[in-house]
């Protein structure tokens, strides 16, 4: 399994419980790592839901020589927000929407439908999923940014009709837009979200 599948796996077992402290001990042993961006690059996904909706959220690092420093993280609807990488799972609560905690912090699958803004001190009500990996193939995949040669890895959740499958770009060598994630097809029973790469300016 690719280190990008480990994380997005083994974050579900920690999704919102690790990130803010507790007693006043440093938690961030059980925080996934923020991505990091090169100065000046600028990254777009679009996130498609099952009612036809579709958002651009774009990353665009600013110009400060820190690869955990700043971003604007900006919506097409108008939304935007300045966030510094390093301070996302720092010892204070802070809020993201659901799709910024998925790009920013590889935040699972499921997190992307909550549909409100998490905090890292909220408590989740309902138990970690657990995630089996089904099967793992290589793709050729076209994208609105371009043409990829990617690992696509299924996994469907235990006791759940969740599932989603990740497509990740196969060269971790080379330069990657937010650890190489190009596309992610979430679903369960009822619902469907995809999030594809649609801008990258490769820096």
């Amino acid at each position: 399994m690719r280190p990008f599948l480990k994380l997005v796996v083994c974050f579900y077992a920690v999704y919102l419980s690790g990130c803010a402290p507790e007693n006043g001990v440093d938690s961030h042993v059980s925080c996934p790592s923020p991505v990091s961006m090169n100065d000046g690059e600028i990254v777009t996904y679009i996130f498609t839901y099952a009612n036809g909706e579709t958002l651009n959220h774009t990353l665009t690092k600013a110009q400060d020589g820190d690869e955990s420093g700043e971003v604007i993280y900006s919506v097409s609807d108008g939304r935007t927000s300045n966030y510094k990488l390093s301070d996302l799972c720092a010892n204070k609560p802070v809020s993201l929407t659901a799709e910024a905690f998925f790009l920013l912090l590889d935040g699972g699958s499921l997190s992307i439908l909550r549909g409100v803004e998490q905090t890292f001190s909220d408590e989740s009500e309902k138990p970690p999923l657990e995630f089996i990996e089904k099967s793992c193939s290589d793709v050729t995949l076209t994208v609105p940014a371009g043409v990829f040669s990617t690992q696509a890895c299924v996994f469907d959740a235990k006791d759940s009709s969740e599932s989603f499958t990740s497509y990740v770009q196969a060269n971790q060598e080379a330069a990657t837009p937010l650890r190489g994630l190009i596309k992610h097809v979430w679903s369960d029973s009822s619902r469907k979200v995809t999030v594809e790469l649609t801008e990258w300016n490769g820096l």
